[in-house]
């Protein structure tokens, strides 16, 4: 007996386990989203450009630092030469080492370091920016994605509501024929527009999984893995008090869209470009000081006194300069670094200028999309009611003989194409206000 209950046990936790693997299957639109965001490629290389940028910024603030060298010698000459250390010819074999150290610190130099710096922490920033609008472009393509699985369904769920239908007005008819109430001719062609009411559904179907297979490509996800979208309460009819206001659409786009601010973040980077250029023009002016000592064997040959580490520690020197350097000419570089500069610079303006154009238009042929969804979706609404109504009757009066089965289908045929359109301009129209939504920098959620 306990072994029986543990064999039953052991099956309910399998059950709940599987049960619960099929309920990880389900994906809400904000988790497709973040994981798509989190595994798509090209927003990967984009967080490598971060990394870079503040790579970028971190070099430049330590160029405000002195460098620093240090170098060693050891060499052994033959023949006529001078001691470096006497400085005395000398025919006899000389063995010679010396220690140095070297620092540099450059003062002033245009400014070209702090604008440096300044400009490659707007570069980060850009950045950061081109980051956003990539992840909101990304958000935006899967959202599209997850309406486009959701109406499948529904094309689905109306392809079964009509083939159930069809094949009850198809049994009823065949019981009219039996008891000679109606012709063959007619089952016949019920019959036909049942395989026809199938075929629409198994194409229902190979559309609806093949928009999930888009959605799955999107998210990286391999094709042979379950997959299935929690379906959300989705009415537009509760967008239809939505109020569309371009102007306003377009100050939250200039405040909040990654676009423009990409675009004017690339305008100011060209803007320190050329005053970089421009500081070449200036004088620069730098410290160096220096330390050395070496040792000679011919100066311990005449002072055996002097060994390896007395030489080092009273041949020590040292020096301290300060250097100006002012360009004069040097080929025209800079001037033509100028001018380079410059053309960078307006054409970082007209970039930008023209992004802000794109942002307008996109943003008025946006909201006229949505307006004229709207009133398709209206429109679909008002022929959905009347073909629903037309194609109930019309089975009525085929069930009392009233119509023949030519016009029974036809009254369902535009039935299915007036709810196929409905559920089309339903989703459509939803789809056209989330790009108004990324226009204004909001969340895309349903």
């Amino acid at each position: 007996m306990k072994r029986i209950f543990t064999l039953l046990f052991l099956m309910a936790v399998g059950l709940t386990a599987n049960a619960q693997n099929q309920a990880d299957t389900l994906w809400t639109l904000e988790e497709c989203i973040e994981y798509a965001v989190q595994n798509n490629i090209d927003l990967q290389i984009t967080r490598l450009s971060i990394d870079e940028s503040e790579s970028s910024v971190k070099n430049v603030k330590f160029d405000y630092l002195p460098s620093l060298s240090i170098g060693g010698s050891y060499g052994s000459q033959w023949g006529r030469s001078i001691d470096p250390t006497t400085n005395e010819f000398t025919t006899n074999q000389l063995n010679t080492a010396g220690v140095s150290a070297n620092a540099q610190w450059i003062i002033y130099a245009g400014l070209r370091t702090m604008r440096s710096l300044q400009q490659s922490k707007v570069n980060l920033e850009r950045t950061q920016y081109d980051f956003e609008r990539s992840r909101n472009e990304l958000s935006l393509r899967v959202a599209n994605l997850f309406l486009n699985v959701i109406f499948n369904k529904e094309l689905v769920e109306s392809a079964e509501i009509v083939l159930e239908s069809s094949s009850q007005q198809y049994e009823r008819t065949k019981r009219m024929v039996e008891v000679g109430s109606m012709a063959k001719s007619e089952e016949l062609q019920l019959a036909s527009q049942v395989a026809s009411n199938e075929l629409q559904l198994i194409q229902a179907k190979n559309d609806l999984q093949y928009s999930k297979l888009l959605l799955k490509q999107a998210l990286r996800i391999e094709s042979d893995v379950p997959f299935d979208i929690v379906v959300p309460e989705l009415d537009a009819a509760q967008y239809s008090n939505v109020i569309v206001n371009k102007n306003s659409i377009y100050q939250a786009a200039i405040d909040s869209l990654p676009d423009l601010r990409s675009a004017e973040l690339s305008l100011e980077s060209s803007e320190y470009d050329l005053k970089i250029s421009r500081g070449a023009l200036l004088p620069s002016l730098s410290l160096n000081a220096n330390y050395g000592t070496n040792f000679s064997s011919s100066f311990q040959d005449q002072f055996p006194e002097y060994n390896f580490g007395r030489q080092f520690e009273e041949f020590r020197n040292y020096s301290v300069r300060a250097s100006i350097n002012i360009p004069i000419f040097n080929n025209w570089d800079s001037r033509f670094n100028i001018q380079r500069s410059k053309i960078s610079r307006d054409r970082a303006e007209l970039t930008y200028k023209n992004e802000q154009l794109r942002i307008r238009q996109e943003i008025e042929q946006a909201s006229n999309d949505v307006a004229a969804a709207r009133l398709a979706y209206q429109a679909a609404e008002k022929a959905t009611a009347a073909a629903e109504e037309a194609y109930r009757m019309a089975r009525q009066q085929a069930d009392a003989g009233a119509i023949n089965v030519v016009d029974l289908t036809i009254a369902q045929s535009t039935y299915i194409q007036a709810q196929n359109d409905l559920t089309r301009n339903k989703y459509d129209y939803i789809f056209k206000l989330k790009v108004l939504d990324y226009y204004q920098g909001k969340k895309i959620e349903l």
